[in-house]
């Protein structure tokens, strides 16, 4: 390492005037709408709340540990914003130092330009930053992931494998994902430096070997520090951690094989992007094998590890075309090939009239990502004031009325009243966990309850078991915001944000028996007025947040579900001797009896668990 920082003092990299003039631009140009206009986006208001070890259970244990050291649990419109841009600014600059560096000035200012532009503007990066809160985590993962590539090429000893192990250990702990920038970078880096000097057999196995052994020895470490935090604090790991890295179960070799048909499928259908796909790859090989002094088979390892590169976080996922919040290494491979692509023009004299044209592909490719980041941004801010309208509205109006927060508020319903100029992913906060009930420790409504809070607006919320005992009182009340929607009963007040169905119908057929179901009913009545229930039940090897329970009632093969309030039992998890994440195993629930439809007959307590239903044996 030391060569490499010696020959950025000695400025070799001449990455100074218009480098830094065009990559400050372009993200000021991608970025600047919203560190001047933050908001408060969907993860912001839970991770804010939730800086705990419950994190943890839901894999985020990096930022727990960035947590200790800086206080991240905060949210500061621009701040976490701000550093993360300069930190991507930072990591761009490493990179495009190495490569000049190792190339002899060949990896010269424009290919550094073209590098560095496309990496910042990448629209992929939006998503990310839609939420705040966790934009220091990001920047620092990118950061250090740019950090590793001059490491993992200058360090080839025992103090640089250290260095290596523990700069994967946080990536590892904090996007798995983020191993990829490197991996992709570092190869990109091999061509360069093959263009100048030819490797040794021994030297190109001990290279791949030196790169691949501290990864490995990361993701080991990392494996056991969950273990013992998850042992050690008593905690569940969530079936939210799977939800995004899934290993396969079928053999390696059959899953790369899929991997490649789906890359062929997806170049194939992606219309003008799928093209461009391509033409990046046939001009990364093309650049390789033109430019490379090694042996054939050295340039076949090095564009097949780098496409295996580009293809391995789709193997570790189980799955192809995920969402934006785990591709984000896809940046890195438009950026490398793009600038493998300048490289080839500019170097064979042939194609030198071709310049200028690429010039002005890479101003307009540039521009639009320029454009789909502010897009995404707009529609993000649009919908972020909707919603802190529609909070203080109702504030307002439950202050207006003499809410004195004596009484609990519950706000059933999903709302979908928000008129936006732009179709995104994003969507509100008062509609999105009413449909996405993946919170069991709290009501549907959990993220609702912490923005109020984030806003400081001061109101008495229902845990889930009044939410459930009162949810059907909002069934004939009309919706916000017209005159009505918020009523006031005996023991709740109820804010109707949408219209509901607290019932379910399913036929007998879709239930299942399951003899990992534990369960215990503990208070039972039913009569004329009143059906009300209590117990706990859970899955051993399963994590309990995810699990729904029902009160169910028969009616031949049909079969009608009212949904249970979850509630904490740490009784239940002292006296079995399990993890604390099965502390939300209680039930509790207690309605009028006149909701049950005529017919239908008591059947038994019935668990959801994702899409399945079951009753234990």
């Amino acid at each position: 390492m030391k060569d490499f920082f010696a020959a950025i003092k000695e400025n070799r990299a001449r990455l100074t005037g218009f480098y830094w003039f065009a990559v400050i631009f372009t993200a000021i140009a991608s970025y600047g709408f919203e560190m001047a206009n933050c908001s408060i986006g969907l993860d912001d208001e839970l991770i804010k709340v939730q800086l705990d070890r419950e994190l943890i259970e839901a894999g985020r244990t990096g930022l727990n540990f960035i947590n200790l050291f800086f206080n991240t649990s905060d949210y500061l419109p621009f701040v976490y914003l701000f550093m993360c841009v300069v930190f991507m600014i930072g990591a761009a600059y490493i990179i495009c130092t190495f490569f000049n560096i190792e190339s002899k000035g060949d990896f010269n200012l424009t290919a550094s330009i073209i590098f560095s532009a496309v990496l910042i503007s990448w629209p992929d990066f939006a998503y990310k930053f839609e939420y705040n809160v966790n934009l220091f985590q990001m920047g620092t993962v990118i950061f250090v992931s740019a950090l590793l590539v001059p490491i993992n090429y200058y360090s080839l000893s025992k103090k640089g494998f250290i260095a290596l192990t523990l700069g994967y250990l946080y990536l590892v702990m904090n996007y798995e994902t983020a191993l990829l920038f490197t991996s992709l970078c570092y190869f990109f880096g091999l061509v360069l430096v093959s263009k100048k000097r030819v490797f040794s057999d021994k030297e190109i196995i001990k290279r791949i070997i030196f790169f691949i052994s501290p990864v490995i020895l990361a993701l080991i470490i990392n494996f056991f520090i969950q273990r013992i935090a998850v042992n050690g604090l008593g905690l569940f790991l969530s079936g939210y951690v799977e939800g995004f890295i899934l290993y396969g179960e079928i053999p390696f070799f059959v899953q790369i094989l899929d991997v490649t048909i789906h890359t062929i499928i997806y170049g194939m259908t992606d219309g003008l992007k799928g093209l461009l796909f391509y033409a990046m790859v046939i001009c990364f090989v093309v650049y390789t094998l033109a430019s490379n002094k090694n042996k054939w088979y050295a340039k076949l390892l090095l564009i097949v590890g780098f496409l295996l590169m580009y293809s391995a976080m789709f193997y570790l996922l189980g799955r192809f075309l995920v969402g934006g919040r785990v591709v984000l290494y896809i940046s890195y491979f438009w950026a490398l090939c793009l600038s493998s692509v300048y490289l080839l023009i500019n170097e064979k004299k042939k194609l030198k009239y071709f310049k200028p044209l690429f010039g002005f592909i890479m101003i307009v490719f540039v521009f639009n990502n320029i454009i789909s980041i502010n897009r995404a941004f707009f529609h993000e801010y649009l919908l972020s004031e909707r919603n802190k309208d529609m909070a203080y509205t109702i504030y307002t109006d439950l202050k207006r009325m003499g809410y004195n927060n004596e009484k609990p508020v519950i706000m059933p319903g999903k709302f979908e009243g928000h008129d936006l100029l732009y179709n995104d992913t994003t969507v509100s906060i008062f509609a999105h966990d009413y449909v996405n009930e993946k919170a069991r420790r709290s009501t549907q409504t959990q993220r609702r309850e912490n923005y109020f809070a984030l806003l400081g607006y001061n109101i008495n919320f229902a845990d889930d078991v009044t939410f459930r005992n009162n949810e059907y009182l909002a069934e004939d009340m009309p919706v916000y915001p017209c005159e009505g929607y918020i009523k006031e009963f005996d023991d709740v007040v109820v804010v109707k944000l949408g219209n509901i169905d607290p019932f379910e119908n399913i036929t007998e057929d879709r239930v299942k028996t399951d003899s990992n179901l534990k369960e215990k009913q503990e208070h039972f009545q039913y009569d004329k007025d009143r059906f009300s229930v209590d117990g706990w039940g859970y899955f051993e090897g399963e994590n309990q947040n995810a699990v729904h329970t029902y009160a169910a009632f028969k009616k031949g093969n049909e079969l009608f579900l009212i949904k249970c309030g979850s509630l904490e039992r740490k009784d239940v998890v002292e006296e079995n001797k399990l993890y604390s994440g099965y502390r939300w195993c209680g039930y509790s629930l207690d309605v009028p009896s006149s909701l049950i439809p005529k017919g239908f007959k008591y059947y038994k307590m019935v668990y959801r668990l994702e899409s399945q239903y079951y009753v234990s044996k």
